[in-house]
Parts: structure tokens; sequence; C-alpha cells
């Protein structure tokens, strides 16, 4: 993991909104383990959050809890503070696991989305790349097995769908390996075949064939 955030930004602040105070603990507890120097704020619900998000020294992030109860009025945040013209990223962290749920958090100008249920390296990864200015959104696991084919056009594999997404979220090939559980020559070589059928020669290539065909 990288050790620093973003450069030239200290005494970052973040606020946690979840209505499941042990959850917001526990993303306490893994900023604080990375970096002693990030001051993290909780709140019960978008309501109670108002003081934070409007002091003189407002978040640098908000951790948004988004479950089925909440969602309407936790996006109506997101559109609030786009009105009050106030610059916090959003990420969400949803306990729904689903590619309709991280669609609508982006549709909303979230700017990053992940499941309670991912490990937390993968939740401290999500969370540095948004206070360093990037999207990230953790991609809902596909029930299709490695090798099944998901696109009749291409006939790319989930697995290799899984390779292009990570790609696509800045990640080397080490660390795809890493996110997959896989070793590094196999990603190698699920690039190289996904270059092939893709018909494109590089990584920015095949990502934006990748976007442009609803791949990703």
């Amino acid at each position: 993991l990288e050790s620093g955030i973003a450069t030239g930004r200290a005494h970052m602040k973040v606020l946690i909104i979840d209505d499941q105070r042990l959850f917001a603990d526990g993303i306490r507890k893994l900023l604080k383990d990375h970096d002693p120097s990030i001051a993290t704020e909780y709140a019960g619900n978008v309501f109670s959050a108002n003081e934070s998000i409007t002091s003189i020294h407002p978040p640098d992030l908000i951790l948004l809890d988004i479950n089925d109860k909440a969602t309407i009025n936790s996006f109506d945040l997101i559109a609030r503070l786009n009105q009050l013209n106030i610059d916090i990223p959003v990420m969400v962290i949803s306990t729904t696991d689903s590619s309709a749920a991280a669609a609508l958090a982006i549709e909303n100008n979230a700017s990053g989305f992940i499941t309670k249920s991912c490990r937390r390296e993968t939740t401290l990864n999500a969370i540095l790349s948004v206070l360093n200015g990037s999207m990230y959104v953790r991609k809902p696991k596909q029930k299709l097995s490695p090798e099944t084919d998901i696109n009749d056009d291409c006939r790319v594999t989930s697995r290799q769908q899984e390779v292009l997404y990570l790609l696509s979220q800045g990640l080397l090939n080490k660390q795809i390996a890493s996110e997959l559980d896989i070793s590094s020559n196999t990603v190698k070589a699920h690039l190289h075949d996904l270059f092939r059928r893709l018909h494109v020669t590089n990584r920015t290539a095949a990502v934006q064939h990748g976007y442009k065909n609803g791949l990703i």
C-alpha cells in the first residue's frame, strides 16, 4: 500500500456517515493504523452530518453508507453539496453488492463505490485513491466461472473482464495479481489474450474499448 496521501496535504479529515457505529469504528482504526495523522469524525445519518460538513474545517472526504432505507436521503446529501458548491468528494460504502447500486452512486456524482464486504486492503486503497483525487469503483463480483464467456462479440471471459476493470483503476500487473490471487505471469497472459480479442495493442486502448462496449 502507498504510505502517503496527497502531496502537500496534511491533517486530512474523513467524515464517516453510517448507522452502524461498529463498522465506522473499524474504518477509523483502519485509517489510523495506516496514518495516525488522519482525523475522523462520525455521524449516524446524513442529517447529523451537517455541522461537520459546513464547519470552518470541513472533511476532505465523506464515506457514506448506503442501504435500502437510506438511499434517497443519502444521495440527497451529494446533491446538496453540489448546490452549496462544497467540493467534498463522497465515496459510497454499500451493503448492496450489485452493479445497479454502483451505477446509481456514480450517476449521483459519487467519487467512489465499494461494498462493505471488501477486504481491508481494498477498502484502504479505495479511500486513499479518492483522497488523492481519483475515482474508485469496486465492481461487484460476477457470479460466473473464470472461463465463462460474457460477451458474444469479443468473447471476453469474466476473469478477463476483472483484469480489464482493475486495469481501468490504474493498477499494475503485480497489483492486479494480488487482487485476483493469481500470478503476475497469469495476468500477462490474460492481457495478451485480452488485447488480441479486443483488437488493441496497449492498456489505454483496452480500457477505452472496455468503457465503450460496456465491459467496464
